[in-house]
This record gives structure tokens, sequence and C-alpha cells, in this order.
């Protein structure tokens, strides 16, 4: 009989130790359950915050190299720009130093002996416009 009720002693432990432990499990779900429900939430809450980062950051880096590409295109017209501007400049130089030289030509010009003036400067004036018009 001792064998027995040394087993029958050993079950009972067993069982009061197995329902302390589901005693315990069950006491602790409710009360940690309301706090793993709030991180569950929070969990949640972070990653449609994180993935509408995500978005914006995607959105913003699209802009990003929008106004790269712009500014690359901007840079490109205003050295074409810059050049034809050099080219334009150098072109009517050339072009004033013809008419300097013209009139520096002009100007060397001798008033024949005895004429007036003006009508020496009116017949200059004549004789460079028919050269004008020959060209």
């Amino acid at each position: 009989m001792t064998a027995w009720k040394g087993a029958a002693l050993l079950l009972a432990v067993l069982l009061l130790l197995a329902a302390g432990a589901g005693l315990g499990a069950w006491l602790a779900a409710g009360h940690y359950r309301p706090q793993l429900d709030t991180a569950q939430k929070q969990i949640a809450d972070s990653s449609a915050a994180v993935a509408s980062c995500v978005t914006s950051r995607e959105s913003l880096a699209a802009g990003v190299d929008a106004q790269n590409q712009a500014l690359v295109r901007l840079q490109a017209d205003a050295a074409q720009s810059a050049e034809r501007a050099q080219a334009a400049q150098l072109a009517a130089e050339g072009r004033a130093l013809t008419a300097e030289q013209n009139a520096q030509a002009i100007l060397a010009e001798r008033i024949p002996a005895g004429a007036e003036a003006c009508s020496a400067a009116r017949q200059a004036f004549d004789h460079e416009l028919a050269k004008e018009r020959a060209r």
C-alpha cells in the first residue's frame, strides 16, 4: 500500500503542479493580453508609417531626379547661349571694326583745295553711299 500511496501522492503533486501552471498561464495571458494587443497595434501603426515614409522618400527622390535632369538641361542651354552670344559678339566686333576702318578712310580723304568743307563732305558721303549700294 505504500507504493500506491506514494504513487497517488506523486500523481496528486503532478496534478497540482499542472493545475498551477495552467492557472498561472491563464492569469498571465489575461494580464499581458492588453499590453500585447497595444504593442501589436503600435507595430502595425509604425509599419504603416514606415510605408508612408518610404512612399514619400521615393516621391521626393523622383522629384529630385527630375530637378537634376532639368538643371543639367538648363546648364547645357546656358552653355549654348553663351557660345552663341560670344559668336555674335565677335561678329559684331568684326562689323564694327570694318565700319571704323571705313570711317577712318573717309576721314583720311583730303578736301580738294578751294572746296568748301560741306560740299566736300557731301561728295564723300555720296561716294561712300554709292560704294555701299554697289555691294
